[in-house]
């Protein structure tokens, strides 16, 4: 609803909604919203803030796919929609990142990682940031 009347509320497009987008926390609604209001999606806290790396599935994939696992997520985050938003200041970790850029995840293992989604992992909610607002 926040996209809406953010959407409404002013003459000139919205560039980027910065969200908190990653494989353990179901964001169909805010994918939808997006798409009905014309204004993309930026994840933020892409990682979880390593939190998918203690799920085995990431580590399975990157081992077919001959990446890492913060690959393979990263990778499920654009196949979804949304742009990525990384931060290094090492060399290697760059290009990781840049990495994501040359493989293509099947629908098969999208399907697997868009299952991880139920886990519903929340790192900006009421129990960690008082003021959030009440997500839907």
């Amino acid at each position: 609803q926040m996209m809406r009347d953010a959407a409404r509320a002013i003459e000139t497009p919205l560039v980027i909604n910065q969200v908190e987008f990653h494989p353990l926390l179901n964001q169909h609604k805010l994918l939808a919203a997006a798409v009905e209001t014309g204004i993309p999606l930026s994840s933020f806290c892409s990682v979880a803030r390593g939190k998918v790396f203690d799920y085995p599935l990431f580590s399975e994939l990157a081992a077919a796919y001959g990446k890492l696992p913060g690959q393979i997520v990263l990778r499920w985050i654009l196949q979804k929609g949304v742009a990525i938003n990384t931060m290094s200041t090492k060399p290697a970790n760059i290009q990781s990142n840049f990495d994501t850029m040359n493989f293509t995840l099947s629908s098969v293992d999208m399907a697997r990682i868009d299952a991880m989604t139920a886990t519903n992992y929340r790192i900006v909610g009421k129990a960690s940031v008082p003021w959030a607002p009440d997500w839907d």
